[in-house]
Protein backbone atom coordinates (compact mmCIF):
# COMPACT_ATOMS: atom_id res chain seq x y z
CA UNK A 1 0.00 0.00 0.00
CA UNK A 2 2.49 2.53 0.76
CA UNK A 3 4.37 1.87 -2.56
CA UNK A 4 1.13 2.14 -4.15
CA UNK A 5 0.86 5.72 -2.40
CA UNK A 6 4.44 6.46 -3.78
CA UNK A 7 3.65 6.12 -7.28
CA UNK A 8 0.48 7.63 -6.45
CA UNK A 9 2.26 11.05 -5.33
CA UNK A 10 5.16 11.14 -7.69
CA UNK A 11 3.03 10.54 -10.71
CA UNK A 12 2.69 13.91 -12.12
CA UNK A 13 0.46 13.84 -14.81
CA UNK A 14 2.02 16.76 -16.69
CA UNK A 15 5.22 14.77 -17.25
CA UNK A 16 3.27 11.70 -18.77
CA UNK A 17 1.29 13.92 -21.04
CA UNK A 18 4.72 16.07 -22.25
CA UNK A 19 6.56 12.39 -22.31
CA UNK A 20 3.51 11.21 -24.82
CA UNK A 21 3.53 14.53 -26.31
CA UNK A 22 7.53 14.22 -27.00
CA UNK A 23 6.56 10.29 -28.65
CA UNK A 24 4.04 11.21 -30.63
CA UNK A 25 6.68 14.08 -31.86
CA UNK A 26 9.37 11.38 -32.51
CA UNK A 27 7.25 8.93 -34.08
CA UNK A 28 5.64 11.62 -36.83
CA UNK A 29 9.11 12.86 -37.45
CA UNK A 30 10.24 9.32 -37.65
CA UNK A 31 7.50 8.81 -40.00
CA UNK A 32 8.29 11.57 -42.05
CA UNK A 33 11.97 10.75 -42.66
CA UNK A 34 11.45 7.29 -43.33
CA UNK A 35 8.63 8.43 -45.75
CA UNK A 36 10.89 10.79 -47.44
CA UNK A 37 13.50 8.18 -47.44
CA UNK A 38 10.89 5.69 -49.07
CA UNK A 39 10.13 8.69 -51.63
CA UNK A 40 13.98 9.79 -52.91
CA UNK A 41 15.29 6.01 -53.06
CA UNK A 42 11.38 5.55 -55.26
CA UNK A 43 12.84 8.54 -57.06
CA UNK A 44 15.84 7.22 -57.76
CA UNK A 45 14.93 3.78 -58.97
CA UNK A 46 12.56 5.36 -61.38
CA UNK A 47 15.03 7.76 -62.52
CA UNK A 48 17.20 4.75 -63.22
CA UNK A 49 14.69 2.68 -64.66
CA UNK A 50 13.58 5.76 -67.26
CA UNK A 51 17.51 6.05 -68.02
CA UNK A 52 17.77 1.98 -69.23
CA UNK A 53 14.83 2.56 -71.21
CA UNK A 54 15.54 5.69 -72.96
CA UNK A 55 19.18 4.37 -73.22
CA UNK A 56 17.82 1.09 -74.49
CA UNK A 57 15.33 2.77 -76.87
CA UNK A 58 18.11 4.59 -78.94
CA UNK A 59 20.51 2.13 -78.82
CA UNK A 60 17.58 -0.03 -80.62
CA UNK A 61 17.13 2.75 -82.80
CA UNK A 62 20.81 3.54 -83.74
CA UNK A 63 21.18 -0.59 -84.43
CA UNK A 64 18.12 -0.64 -87.11
CA UNK A 65 18.98 2.46 -88.45
CA UNK A 66 19.68 1.62 -91.96
CA UNK A 67 21.63 4.16 -93.92
CA UNK A 68 22.21 3.77 -98.15
CA UNK A 69 19.02 1.45 -97.95
CA UNK A 70 17.21 1.10 -101.07
CA UNK A 71 17.95 0.80 -104.43
CA UNK A 72 20.76 3.09 -106.15
CA UNK A 73 20.55 4.19 -109.93
CA UNK A 74 23.95 4.09 -110.90
CA UNK A 75 25.59 3.64 -114.31
CA UNK A 76 26.49 0.25 -113.87
CA UNK A 77 22.36 -0.88 -113.04
CA UNK A 78 21.06 1.09 -115.66
CA UNK A 79 23.54 -0.85 -117.98
CA UNK A 80 22.87 -4.54 -116.20
CA UNK A 81 18.86 -3.22 -116.68
CA UNK A 82 19.48 -2.33 -120.53
CA UNK A 83 20.51 -6.48 -120.59
CA UNK A 84 17.25 -7.29 -118.88
CA UNK A 85 14.26 -5.56 -116.69
CA UNK A 86 14.26 -8.42 -114.62
CA UNK A 87 15.12 -7.47 -110.73
CA UNK A 88 14.77 -9.95 -108.02
CA UNK A 89 14.99 -8.86 -103.88
CA UNK A 90 14.70 -10.92 -100.62
CA UNK A 91 15.39 -10.62 -96.98
CA UNK A 92 19.06 -10.81 -95.81
CA UNK A 93 19.03 -9.26 -92.52
CA UNK A 94 18.83 -12.94 -90.80
CA UNK A 95 22.33 -13.44 -92.17
CA UNK A 96 23.39 -11.12 -89.83
CA UNK A 97 27.12 -12.06 -88.28
CA UNK A 98 28.54 -11.15 -85.31
CA UNK A 99 32.33 -11.80 -83.88
CA UNK A 100 34.79 -10.07 -81.29
CA UNK A 101 37.11 -8.88 -84.64
CA UNK A 102 34.11 -7.39 -86.58
CA UNK A 103 30.43 -7.97 -87.81
CA UNK A 104 28.49 -7.72 -91.03
CA UNK A 105 25.02 -6.91 -91.38
CA UNK A 106 23.57 -6.96 -95.26
CA UNK A 107 20.50 -5.61 -96.10
CA UNK A 108 19.07 -4.00 -99.05
CA UNK A 109 19.85 -6.50 -101.64
CA UNK A 110 18.51 -6.25 -105.42
CA UNK A 111 19.87 -8.23 -108.09
CA UNK A 112 19.39 -8.99 -111.52
CA UNK A 113 20.10 -13.09 -112.47
CA UNK A 114 20.19 -12.84 -116.27
CA UNK A 115 22.96 -9.48 -116.42
CA UNK A 116 24.60 -11.46 -113.34
CA UNK A 117 24.39 -7.66 -111.14
CA UNK A 118 23.88 -7.80 -107.81
CA UNK A 119 23.77 -4.60 -105.30
CA UNK A 120 23.72 -4.79 -101.74
CA UNK A 121 24.32 -2.64 -98.28
CA UNK A 122 26.11 -3.73 -95.67
CA UNK A 123 27.02 -2.37 -92.01
CA UNK A 124 29.93 -3.34 -89.50
CA UNK A 125 30.07 -2.05 -85.97
CA UNK A 126 33.23 0.52 -85.46
CA UNK A 127 33.49 -0.62 -81.60
CA UNK A 128 34.60 -4.23 -82.36
CA UNK A 129 37.50 -2.77 -84.54
CA UNK A 130 38.87 -1.10 -81.31
CA UNK A 131 39.30 -4.23 -80.29
CA UNK A 132 41.53 -5.17 -83.57
CA UNK A 133 43.29 -2.00 -83.11
CA UNK A 134 44.38 -2.54 -79.71
CA UNK A 135 45.87 -6.03 -80.78
CA UNK A 136 47.33 -4.45 -84.41
CA UNK A 137 48.88 -0.67 -83.90
CA UNK A 138 49.18 0.17 -87.61
CA UNK A 139 45.56 -1.09 -88.67
CA UNK A 140 43.32 1.62 -89.99
CA UNK A 141 39.59 1.06 -90.99
CA UNK A 142 40.39 1.91 -94.54
CA UNK A 143 42.20 -1.95 -94.45
CA UNK A 144 38.70 -3.25 -94.40
CA UNK A 145 37.48 -4.42 -97.53
CA UNK A 146 34.19 -6.28 -98.51
CA UNK A 147 34.27 -9.38 -101.24
CA UNK A 148 31.42 -11.79 -102.43
CA UNK A 149 31.95 -15.51 -103.24
CA UNK A 150 30.13 -18.06 -104.70
CA UNK A 151 29.56 -21.97 -104.20
CA UNK A 152 32.51 -22.50 -106.82
CA UNK A 153 35.23 -20.30 -104.78
CA UNK A 154 35.21 -17.51 -106.92
CA UNK A 155 35.51 -14.01 -105.51
CA UNK A 156 34.16 -10.96 -106.47
CA UNK A 157 35.36 -6.91 -105.78
CA UNK A 158 32.94 -4.58 -105.89
CA UNK A 159 31.92 -1.06 -106.83
CA UNK A 160 31.65 1.40 -103.71
CA UNK A 161 28.95 3.25 -104.84
CA UNK A 162 28.55 5.40 -101.06
CA UNK A 163 30.18 5.22 -97.70
CA UNK A 164 28.53 6.45 -94.62
CA UNK A 165 29.00 6.99 -90.80
CA UNK A 166 26.53 7.01 -88.22
CA UNK A 167 26.15 6.35 -84.97
CA UNK A 168 28.72 3.52 -83.89
CA UNK A 169 28.32 2.06 -87.62
CA UNK A 170 30.06 2.72 -90.78
CA UNK A 171 27.78 1.93 -94.18
CA UNK A 172 28.77 0.77 -98.02
CA UNK A 173 26.78 0.42 -100.52
CA UNK A 174 28.08 -2.28 -102.56
CA UNK A 175 27.56 -3.53 -106.69
CA UNK A 176 29.27 -6.62 -108.25
CA UNK A 177 29.01 -7.42 -111.91
CA UNK A 178 29.71 -10.96 -113.39
CA UNK A 179 27.71 -12.81 -110.76
CA UNK A 180 26.12 -16.14 -111.55
CA UNK A 181 23.41 -16.95 -109.71
CA UNK A 182 22.62 -20.59 -111.21
CA UNK A 183 25.36 -21.74 -108.60
CA UNK A 184 24.08 -22.85 -105.17
CA UNK A 185 25.14 -19.79 -102.99
CA UNK A 186 26.78 -16.29 -102.62
CA UNK A 187 28.78 -15.10 -99.45
CA UNK A 188 29.36 -12.07 -98.59
CA UNK A 189 32.92 -11.82 -97.26
CA UNK A 190 34.61 -8.80 -94.79
CA UNK A 191 38.29 -9.28 -94.75
CA UNK A 192 40.90 -8.07 -92.25
CA UNK A 193 43.68 -6.71 -94.51
CA UNK A 194 47.74 -6.52 -93.22
CA UNK A 195 46.56 -9.01 -90.51
CA UNK A 196 47.13 -12.19 -89.37
CA UNK A 197 45.66 -14.66 -87.09
CA UNK A 198 48.04 -16.26 -84.78
CA UNK A 199 47.47 -19.25 -82.79
CA UNK A 200 51.06 -20.76 -81.02
CA UNK A 201 49.83 -23.61 -79.84
CA UNK A 202 46.40 -25.60 -78.93
CA UNK A 203 46.86 -24.03 -75.09
CA UNK A 204 47.28 -21.01 -75.95
CA UNK A 205 44.78 -18.52 -76.61
CA UNK A 206 44.54 -16.91 -80.55
CA UNK A 207 45.60 -13.69 -80.98
CA UNK A 208 45.77 -10.75 -84.30
CA UNK A 209 48.54 -8.79 -85.28
CA UNK A 210 50.34 -6.71 -87.69
CA UNK A 211 51.39 -8.59 -90.85
CA UNK A 212 51.59 -6.88 -94.73
CA UNK A 213 50.12 -9.10 -96.83
CA UNK A 214 48.19 -11.54 -94.70
CA UNK A 215 44.33 -11.45 -94.82
CA UNK A 216 41.89 -12.59 -92.20
CA UNK A 217 38.59 -13.51 -92.63
CA UNK A 218 36.63 -11.44 -90.03
CA UNK A 219 32.73 -12.45 -91.51
CA UNK A 220 31.86 -14.77 -94.04
CA UNK A 221 27.76 -15.22 -94.58
CA UNK A 222 25.92 -16.47 -97.20
CA UNK A 223 23.06 -13.68 -98.34
CA UNK A 224 21.95 -15.65 -101.55
CA UNK A 225 20.62 -19.45 -102.07
CA UNK A 226 19.38 -20.78 -105.31
CA UNK A 227 18.18 -23.88 -103.62
CA UNK A 228 16.42 -24.92 -100.80
CA UNK A 229 16.65 -28.87 -99.21
CA UNK A 230 13.17 -30.20 -99.19
CA UNK A 231 11.91 -34.23 -98.61
CA UNK A 232 9.95 -35.23 -101.56
CA UNK A 233 8.89 -39.06 -101.68
CA UNK A 234 11.51 -39.55 -98.06
CA UNK A 235 14.52 -38.37 -100.29
CA UNK A 236 16.05 -34.95 -99.80
CA UNK A 237 15.77 -33.28 -102.98
CA UNK A 238 17.01 -29.41 -104.34
CA UNK A 239 14.45 -27.14 -104.86
CA UNK A 240 14.74 -24.10 -106.66
CA UNK A 241 13.89 -20.74 -104.49
CA UNK A 242 11.44 -18.56 -105.61
CA UNK A 243 12.29 -15.12 -104.36
CA UNK A 244 10.45 -11.93 -104.73
CA UNK A 245 10.32 -9.99 -108.34
CA UNK A 246 11.50 -6.16 -107.37
CA UNK A 247 9.51 -2.92 -109.96
CA UNK A 248 10.94 0.52 -110.05
CA UNK A 249 9.12 3.05 -108.97
CA UNK A 250 8.40 6.00 -110.72
CA UNK A 251 11.18 8.25 -108.96
CA UNK A 252 13.68 5.17 -109.88
CA UNK A 253 12.01 5.00 -113.42
CA UNK A 254 13.19 9.18 -113.86
CA UNK A 255 16.40 8.40 -112.19
CA UNK A 256 17.48 5.71 -114.77
CA UNK A 257 15.91 8.02 -117.66
CA UNK A 258 18.25 10.90 -116.86
CA UNK A 259 21.05 8.44 -117.17
CA UNK A 260 20.54 8.02 -120.50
Amino acid sequence: MKNEKNIQESFDPAVAEKEIEDFDVKSARYEKNAKIISRVFSAIFGISILAFVVFLCIRIYQSDYKALNGLYITEGFGDNYSVSEEIFTHDTESAFMTSSEGSVFPYSLFYIPKAGYLQISVRYNKNQIEAVKSQCPNFTEDKISFTLTDSKGNSFVPVVIASEEKFNYKYFKLEFDGIDFTLDSLNIVMTLNDVEWVKETDTTPAYLQDKIGSKYVAGNLCIHETYKIEIVDGVETKVEKQYLPYTLNDNEKNQLNNLK
